[in-house]
């Protein structure tokens, strides 16, 4: 039931948290995964956003943030882009140390390491130097670590990058490699110069960086068992970790505070962070350091007397730091086997275990494992009854934990020093910023004093001049401005005459072209067809012979005069006239699906009680009957959808026209303006309408337009339509 607690506890905390992602953060994201995908963005802008987007995903989804990285990687190498390159390969590196995979971490920062070099490109060298003395520490390879963190610093005080906030971050690594091999005061050192920094620069993202500090001094206090100062900088770290959202650093800080509440014998709460870190390091798939956690949930759980729960998490401990070759855990696993033999009485066993952790801690040089190992074997010999091993350890663990104290005692003298040192030059500062401030106000007042009165006359008539003129000038615009609109009025005005005259005109022009087909052209095929059909009925003139020919010219003659109904027909749109602009257009689609060419569908909604103003019914005819006369001559489609839409209440009428053709370059078309485009412009235009045309090769055209439909009158004349 308490870990079930416990885990409920764990996922509250971390949905709170991904409540607290900065908006900013956020936007930043969606900015950069909309702009990859742009197909104008250059290939070395999209590798740099490729990186940004792995960078930021870091700390919250690993698996996207090695996909970023990955796909930049791909990019730089097709285009040669080398400083994107090193980046990406840094970029995952860090995603693998993140995963525990520390060799091909390694591997992709020496990549890096190699490029930068020969790029001559200082920063990124110190990059590279740091994550790689990084992915020592996480193996506790502080001594390799502390060489490469070193090198970093080196180079990046010859880059021009050389900012403090990148000197501090140097600073604060540097001091975790101290604070393992055992040199407090120069840890200490470190951590305070990086606090300094951090705390003067307030950006958020420092922030997280501030908060390590924070959890290197609660570390560095714990050792020496002063718990509750270590207490207070921890839940400082917790509290900004929590806050930014940084779930690596948590699992860290989660392990701190469970050990640091073994130390003050409060078992559960211990256990608890324990459990919290690993179903955290679960969620985020790491294993990096688990070995620790496990080692120390057994030492609670031997606090608790369950033996034999602590016995398999110190073998777990111990196979998982054999197999990393994690050699300071595998010191205090091999600690804590031994006092888990000690309580079932095993003494000759734990002495074994114990001999080991002494081994391995001299090894790597952890003073506090070796001071508990001593300790152990002191007391285990003793238990034994071998009263002079049991002595001989116990003048080792005295000497050991005297050496601590020693050099933690001069530690805390550097820290005050520091501390006096530091509040004597903020002092010392202020002083002469405040002396200096004050020198320069007298010398200032007295210069003001000697020319106020000889400028004041001087800056009145300037003040005039200067208000004169902007009246002045405000003025001249405004009759510029007004001149303008006035002439823009006057060419809008006669562009619209043009246009609606020059459209009036067409109309007039088919009507006249469609009369003169049906009653000219029309009635003197009719005569001929009568005088014809009068000359076969009145002798017998054609010869047996010649029927099938005269036949074949009768029927021809048909054929013309239907021919010249129809083209009548289409030009004239008398069923626009006289009954609407719907049966119009089934009229059109049914001519059309006649030829077989073209297979159509008219969609019509709030029509079912009125009929358009006539001059929209006759341009709206026309704008469809154009558009799918492109559609004919150019799309090679075979279904095309009409879509008319008529809104009332809002006065609107929106039209689409949607074809499966071969599509086109809609921007090359508009560039190239061809009388088709400019004749629907113009017509949209007249009916004060707005168009858009959405196509690509091969995906069909898309055609939308929304036109305000007015009545001149404000009475509507409801006009049912004919059934279809």
């Amino acid at each position: 039931m308490t870990q079930l607690f416990y885990t409920w506890a764990l996922h509250l905390l971390l949905a709170s948290a991904c409540l607290a992602q900065t908006k900013t953060q956020l936007k930043t994201i969606d900015s950069l995964k909309a702009r990859v995908v742009q197909a104008n963005l250059p290939d070395t802008a999209k590798v740099d956003d490729l990186n940004e987007l792995a960078w930021l995903h870091r700390n919250f989804d690993n698996k996207a943030a090695l996909g970023y990285a990955t796909q930049a990687k791909v990019l730089a190498q097709q285009v040669e882009y080398k400083s994107g390159l090193a980046t990406a390969y840094n970029r995952l590196g860090v995603m693998h140390k993140n995963k525990g995979e520390y060799e091909p971490a390694l591997k992709y920062y020496s990549e890096a390491l190699d490029i930068e070099s020969a790029l001559q490109h200082n920063y990124g060298v110190a990059r590279s130097y740091n994550q790689i003395g990084l992915a020592w520490l996480q193996q506790k390879e502080y001594k390799k670590a502390l060489k490469y963190f070193q090198r970093s610093l080196q180079f990046l005080k010859k880059s021009k990058k050389a900012e403090k906030s990148n000197l501090a971050i140097r600073k604060v690594n540097m001091a975790i490699c101290y604070k393992n091999i055992g040199n407090t005061p120069s840890a200490i050192q470190l951590y305070l110069q990086a606090i300094d920094i951090y705390k003067q620069n307030t950006k958020k993202r420092r922030l997280n960086r501030l908060a390590k500090c924070y959890l290197g001094l609660g570390g560095l206090y714990q050792k020496t068992n002063h718990f509750k100062t270590a207490r207070t900088y921890t839940l400082k770290a917790v509290g900004i970790f929590e806050k930014r959202r940084n779930k690596r650093l948590l699992i860290k800080t989660y392990n701190q505070l469970g050990v640091l509440h073994y130390k003050v014998g409060d078992y559960e709460r211990a256990l608890r962070y324990y459990y919290q870190n690993l179903h955290l390091r679960e969620k985020l798939g790491s294993t990096q350091n688990i070995q620790g956690v496990y080692n120390n949930m057994g030492l609670t759980y031997l606090q608790l007397a369950s033996v034999d729960s602590a016995q398999y998490f110190i073998k777990k401990s111990l196979t998982l730091s054999l197999e990393k070759n994690d050699l300071q855990t595998l010191a205090q696993a091999y600690n804590n086997q031994g006092l888990a033999l000690t309580k079932v009485k095993k003494y000759i066993n734990a002495t074994e275990y114990f001999t080991k952790a002494l081994q391995f801690s001299e090894k790597v040089g952890d003073k506090a494992n070796r001071q508990d190992a001593l300790e152990n074997l002191s007391n285990a010999y003793a238990k034994m009854e071998q009263y002079d091993n049991a002595f001989q350890y116990f003048d080792q663990y005295k000497n050991a934990r005297d050496s601590l104290e020693t050099n933690f005692r001069k530690a805390m003298d550097y820290k005050d020093n520091y501390e006096k040192e530091k509040h004597k030059r903020e002092l010392l500062e202020k002083d002469q910023k405040i002396k200096s401030a004050e020198l320069a106000h007298l010398k200032e007042y007295s210069f003001r004093q000697t020319l106020a009165n000889y400028f004041l006359g001087v800056g009145l008539l300037l003040l005039l001049i200067i208000v004169f003129a902007i009246v002045k000038n405000y003025q001249e615009r405004r009759k510029v401005h007004r001149k303008q609109q006035k002439i823009d009025k006057l060419l809008n005005d006669q562009e619209f005459i043009a246009l609606s005259k020059m459209l009036e005109g067409q109309e007039k022009e088919r009507e006249r072209v469609a009369q003169d087909l049906h009653d000219r052209l029309g009635g003197m095929l009719s005569v001929v067809k009568m005088q014809f059909t009068a000359l076969s009925q009145s002798v017998d003139w054609v010869q047996p012979e010649h029927e099938q020919r005269y036949d074949k010219a009768m029927n021809l003659l048909d054929e013309t005069c239907n021919s010249v109904r129809k083209v009548s027909h289409d030009i004239s749109a008398k069923a626009l006239q006289k009954f609407g602009l719907i049966p119009a257009l089934n009229d059109l689609k049914s001519n059309i699906e006649d030829t077989q060419a073209l297979t159509i569908e008219v969609i019509d909604t709030g029509f079912e009680k009125q009929r358009l103003p006539a001059k929209y019914e006759v341009q709206v005819y026309r704008i469809v009957q154009e558009l799918l006369g492109n559609v004919l001559k150019h799309a090679d489609a075979q279904e095309v959808e009409i879509q008319l839409y008529w809104k009332h209440k809002e006065a609107n009428l929106h039209i689409s026209v949607e074809d499966d053709g071969r599509g086109f370059d809609v921007v090359e078309a508009q560039t190239k303006r061809g009388i088709g485009l400019a004749g629907l412009e113009s017509r949209v235009k007249l009916l004060s309408g707005t168009h858009s045309i959405d196509s690509s090769l091969g995906k069909g055209t898309a055609v939308m337009l929304d036109i305000p439909v007015s009545f001149e009158t404000n009475e509507i004349e409801e006009t049912k339509q004919p059934k279809k």
